[in-house]
């Protein structure tokens, strides 16, 4: 059985051997003649790219020269013919504004024979790189040759300088390669014309160039390799010329060497027969026997049988059956180990399965507990944490559940709230303010338990919502007012009571909402109903309801909103001047107010989008935009009309609140070289409600380093005083709603002097402003106020206008 077996081994390796051996002769003969093409092809690129160079560098030679006359191009192609060995002759053409062209030759071209009638002159005129044209006869040589042709671009010459190869040029550097026995090589243009052979006589012997004729017109352009009769033909591509390099080999080439490679393993399988009868003769006496033996313990141990040991003879076999039978050996004292390992387990295992008995009481409480944990999660995901109402968010998922099933149709959504909210915000702290709003929750919450079906939302601080039902429609207006008069009166603490006017607003969902989160647009709506409820101080309205009207509004708010975030890169905010004059009626300063012309909305209100700006983040931009459209007319009023115009501009608490704020001011006033004392900032009392310390440090830095600050809507606000002594403001501007009244009303008149008054005890200007009559002018100016704003004298204008207004002097009657 091993002889056979190392007999059948050997055959097959010899097979195998023969048959690889020749495969990889014919491919590396093969492979020789692809790298010997290719190499031919590379050798003839290189002389057309040396022949492209030499070209290149007579264009340029020639451009310089500059001389396009017939002798003078006649002498320079003569000079370059005998500068280059491989070409035949040379000439320039140069196109004539009659749109003949010329040759430097002399000859001149037949009447309509103009520059358009060779083929090639439009390509070469509109080619970088030199062109290689196909061969063609030279009847006044009597050579075949192929011309490469550059185009010349001087100035106003244009021309095509010409380099005639000849064709056994090419022919004789082909013939000096050495190639195989029998091989030929040539060149063929892509129209399939021969442009060399490897025997330069074939132009001359007509037979045999009829002959190669004839096989060229048998190739095919896409392919590289193919056999015709008994010849292989291989193809490389020139990457310099249109042409493609052919060598054909006799076919026998690429079997050479095959029949000595299959000698040679003959004779290996030959010897391989003779050894291996005598290797399968020691195999069969070394190595059979002892492997039924082991064959047969292996057998054994199989069953189970671990006790028999394995002879000592097969143990102390210095080879491989020795080692194989320790093997054997060793695994069967490692599977007794194992057995007791096993045994010894299978106790442990025991002990650790009744420990996980024990445990089983333990896990079962962790579960309990987890569910528990659990519980509590999903109850603060739709409680407020400090009231234990449902939130905001259990709401909206309770509209879009409803809405989702048809279930909201006739119900109606209440917003409730408190019209002191903003005030109590501001002058008690956050304590007391989440301990009023506990306490109105349990007032509502307490109208709400004869009816578990109306539920309370929390949804913010000083803010709840009702989901009622159809039914409980009909006693809403009584129900309401029996919550306003249970909070008007709130006693906190059990020492101070505080006022509470209830705000409610609420929507009527009287159609079907079946869109994806359409319970946020519910609450939005029933939230905008509830803040014009709110924002009514009559305390008319029990309930306000969201309408067309209210939708309206809403509508032009988000409009204004959503505009506010571009408005300044669409170039829709601008920035006028509302002139201020002292009693000569001279101007003396001017108040910088931003409008705003919506792109569809047109021009909209300052009271409509200057507190919005605020909320959204954006008035720093707006301020921002204002003060450096301020400091750039500040610098064209000194640069072009030598005016130096105090301009005053409108700061938020925004700004104010801003560290940066200041280190902004400095760079736009730097880069406009303005002075700092022309530039006002004016200022409300509201912004000092909000952080008084970061104000007062900010105000108190802009005076320092000369701004001038001005206190604006004096009076409006509780504190004035208190400010007026925290900050040496350089002027006080009376609020136009006391110049408005002044005249009907002796106390507000009295307000008036009275401010005037304190004005001239901290020395700080007085400035009214609204004056829009003459009798309103008369009487400030009897009180001692003497600086004056508004549309008596002016409305606001742009630039220019008060340019104009300051040039002129226009008086003011």
């Amino acid at each position: 059985m091993a002889f056979v077996i190392t007999l059948i081994v050997a055959t097959v390796i010899s097979a195998y051997g023969t048959i690889r051996s020749k495969n990889m002769v014919e491919a590396s003969n093969e492979a020789y003649i692809n790298s010997l093409a290719k190499e031919l092809a590379l050798e003839m690129d290189n002389f057309i790219q040396l022949q492209k160079g030499y070209l290149d560098g007579q264009v340029s030679a020639l451009t310089l020269i500059g001389d396009y006359s017939e002798k003078s191009t006649a002498a320079f192609t003569f000079n370059m013919g005998i500068s280059n060995e491989y070409m035949l002759y040379s000439y320039f053409n140069t196109l004539q504004d009659s749109g003949h062209f010329t040759s430097s030759d002399g000859w001149i071209p037949p009447e309509g024979y103009t520059w358009e009638n060779r083929y090639w002159v439009k390509l070469v005129s509109e080619m970088e790189t030199a062109f290689v044209d196909f061969p063609s006869f030279d009847s006044g040589t009597g050579n075949i040759v192929t011309v490469l042709r550059k185009r010349v671009m001087d100035q106003d010459v244009r021309g095509i300088l010409n380099m005639a190869i000849k064709l056994d040029e090419l022919s004789q550097r082909l013939k000096s390669y050495a190639i195989p026995k029998g091989a030929k090589t040539l060149l063929i243009d892509e129209n399939g014309l021969l442009v060399a052979y490897h025997n330069p006589e074939i132009f001359n012997n007509q037979p045999e160039a009829l002959m190669v004729n004839d096989i060229i017109e048998g190739f095919n352009e896409d392919v590289s390799t193919f056999e015709l009769e008994d010849q292989t033909y291989i193809s490389s591509k020139l990457n310099n010329a249109p042409w493609t390099l052919w060598i054909s080999v006799p076919t026998s080439f690429f079997h050479s060497g095959v029949s000595e490679t299959m000698s040679s393993f003959l004779m290996i399988y030959i010897v391989t027969f003779i050894i291996s009868i005598f290797i399968a003769n020691a195999i069969s006496r070394k190595i059979s026997n002892p492997i039924i033996h082991l064959r047969a313990y292996a057998e054994l141990i199989g069953s189970g049988a671990y006790a028999e040991e394995i002879s000592s003879d097969l143990l102390h076999q210095n080879d491989e059956i020795g080692q194989l039978a320790t093997t054997f050996e060793n695994m069967r004292e490692n599977i007794l180990q194992r057995e007791n390992e096993l045994a010894h387990n299978y106790m442990e295992i025991q002990a650790l399965y009744e420990e996980m008995a024990a445990s089983e009481e333990t896990l079962r409480e962790n579960y309990d507990a987890l569910n528990l944990y659990k519980d509590q999660v999903e109850y603060y995901a739709f409680h407020n944490a400090k009231t234990g109402f449902y939130n905001r968010d259990y709401l909206i998922q309770t509209l879009n559940n409803r809405a989702q099933s048809d279930d909201l149709k006739g119900d109606a959504l209440l917003c409730l709230s408190y019209k002191e909210i903003n005030h109590y915000s501001e002058t008690v702290g956050q304590t007391i303010l989440e301990l009023l709003h506990y306490k109105i929750g349990l007032a509502v919450s307490k109208h709400m338990t004869q009816d578990e079906s109306i539920p309370l939302y929390d949804l913010a601080i000083g803010k709840f919502g009702l989901l009622l039902g159809r039914g409980h429609l009909n006693n809403i207006y009584n129900m309401i007012q029996d919550i306003k008069d249970e909070v008007a009166s709130m006693k906190l603490l059990d020492t101070s009571t505080i006022k509470v006017s209830l705000a409610v607003g609420g929507i009527l969902l009287d159609r079907k909402y079946d869109e994806i989160n359409q319970g946020i647009e519910v609450l939005e709506k029933a939230e905008s109903a509830m803040l014009s409820n709110q924002l009514n101080l009559s305390h008319e309205s029990v309930i306000t309801w969201f309408d067309d009207e209210l939708h309206q509004k809403r509508r032009y708010e988000s409009q204004i909103e959503s505009g506010l975030f571009e408005a300044i890169r669409r170039n829709e905010i601008s920035v006028v001047y509302q002139p201020q004059y002292d009693q000569n009626k001279r101007i003396i300063g001017a108040e910088a107010l931003m409008r705003w012309k919506h792109g569809k909305l047109g021009n909209v209100p300052p009271v409509d989008f200057i507190q919005r700006a605020e909320k959204l983040g954006v008035i720093d931009q707006l301020d921002q935009f204002v003060i450096s459209e301020v400091l750039k007319f500040q610098s064209e009023l000194k640069e072009h009309h030598d005016i130096l115009l105090p301009l005053s501009v409108n700061i938020s608490v925004v700004e104010l609140l801003d560290p940066q704020f200041i280190d902004r001011i400095e760079v736009e006033v730097e880069k406009n070289r303005t002075e700092r004392a022309s530039l006002i900032f004016e200022i409300t009392e509201t912004a000092f409600s909000k952080n008084l310390t970061l104000v007062k440090d900010n105000i108190t830095k802009l005076m320092e380093m000369g701004y001038r600050v001005h206190l604006d809507d004096f009076g409006t606000g509780y504190s004035s005083l208190t400010y007026l002594s925290e900050f040496p403001v350089h002027a006080i501007k009376i609020d136009r709603s006391f110049v408005n009244t002044f005249l009907e009303k002796p106390k507000v008149s009295n307000v008036i002097s009275a401010m005037i008054d304190l004005a001239n005890k901290i020395d700080a200007q007085i400035i009214a402003e609204g004056v829009e009559t003459q009798a309103q002018l008369k009487q400030l100016s009897a009180l001692g106020c003497f600086i004056y704003q508004g549309f008596l004298f002016s409305k606001p204008v742009d630039r220019q206008t008060l340019i104009t207004t300051i040039i002129n002097g226009y008086p003011v009657d």
